[in-house]
């Protein structure tokens, strides 16, 4: 069975999921919670999976892991026929900031003024904490607010979304002490 799947089915699914959060809690701080730890999860499992695929156990430096490992493998995250684009720009030794190209995950989607303040790609900011997990390095990542208008329409292009990664401690890597 082919690990391929549609990422229009996927970005349904990923609406659907916020859609039912919402309809569960109206609580728009507990929804952008969940999203999160959601996020934490997959990027766990993402991580996990570039590790064993692309045979890593360390990445030397949090840029390396950025350049290498996320931007490299980003259309495979987006989907091949994805026009989005990750990239960064380093602000300091520990701080980055990633930009994000909008998807078929953001492009079409309007946030009803009852539920603004919703994080709708709040998956992300967890998604990536769990990878830099993965590759020993303890992350605060945030999204950036969006300079666009909370209702902006559908026909008009929608502004990249911007995470700041401030790496907070590189995780050192246990040894199991010899048993002598």
């Amino acid at each position: 069975m082919s690990r391929e799947f549609s990422v229009d089915f996927s970005a349904l699914i990923y609406g659907s999921l916020v859609n039912s959060l919402l309809e569960m809690t109206e609580d728009v701080n507990e929804v952008n919670s969940k999203l999160d730890e959601i996020g934490y999860r997959i990027g766990l499992r993402l991580a996990h999976e570039f590790a064993r695929e692309k045979n890593l156990e360390r990445v030397d430096t949090a840029e390396k892991l950025i350049k290498d490992v996320l931007i490299k493998n980003w259309q495979t995250i987006a989907g091949k026929n994805s026009s989005s684009r990750a990239d960064y720009t380093k602000q300091n030794e520990n701080t980055f900031v990633m930009t994000f190209q909008p998807s078929i995950f953001t492009e079409y989607v309007t946030i009803p003024e009852l539920y603004n303040g919703i994080q709708y790609t709040a998956m992300l900011p967890g998604a990536l904490k769990g990878i830099f997990e993965i590759f020993h390095y303890e992350a605060e990542v945030t999204l950036l607010p969006s300079q666009e208008p909370p209702n902006q329409t559908s026909g008009t292009q929608k502004k990249p979304t911007e995470v700041k990664i401030v790496i907070t401690k590189e995780i050192p890597i246990a040894v199991p002490k010899d048993e002598d």
